[in-house]
């Protein structure tokens, strides 16, 4: 781990929740065992931005988890939103594909600390509260 990072992370107060392990079997999975890999927004330790910055609304693309999950000992969190929209036409509303329950399954399974709320699903690397993080199912606002 750089330098840097291990500064960052004793400057910020956050503890280590995932391992280049704990990543690697996520990364793997989703490759694996989802219909499609879910888009995803990833903050590193070293930046005051996450990217892509804007991420509020579904969106069609899927997420690049071989390549935005390297480098794992520097990812602060990645907040994944486990839907897509699919085009069906100009003039018709896009559907939705929503592949929560298999994710949450996954995350339960592998036993990733994450948080939830209603629209989407945050997988810490770090973390200044990880008692606040579950590894289980739980509904909105639970």
């Amino acid at each position: 781990m750089r330098p840097a990072v291990l500064q960052a992370l004793e400057e910020r107060g956050l503890t280590s929740v995932m391992n280049a392990t704990k990543w690697r079997e996520l990364r793997d999975a989703v490759a694996r065992e989802l219909p499609f890999a879910p888009a995803f927004q990833r903050k590193d330790v070293l930046s005051s931005d996450a990217y892509p910055q804007t991420f509020d609304q579904d969106v069609r693309y899927g997420g690049d988890w071989p390549a935005g999950t390297d480098l794992s000992s520097e990812i602060e969190w990645i907040c994944v939103r486990p839907r897509r929209l699919i085009h069906r036409g100009n003039l018709v509303a896009p559907a939705i594909e929503d592949i929560e329950e298999q994710f949450l399954a996954l995350l339960g399974r592998l036993q990733i600390p994450f948080a939830r709320d209603s629209e989407t699903i945050t997988i810490y690397g770090y973390s200044a509260n990880p008692g606040a993080l579950t590894t289980h199912r739980q509904a909105p606002g639970e």
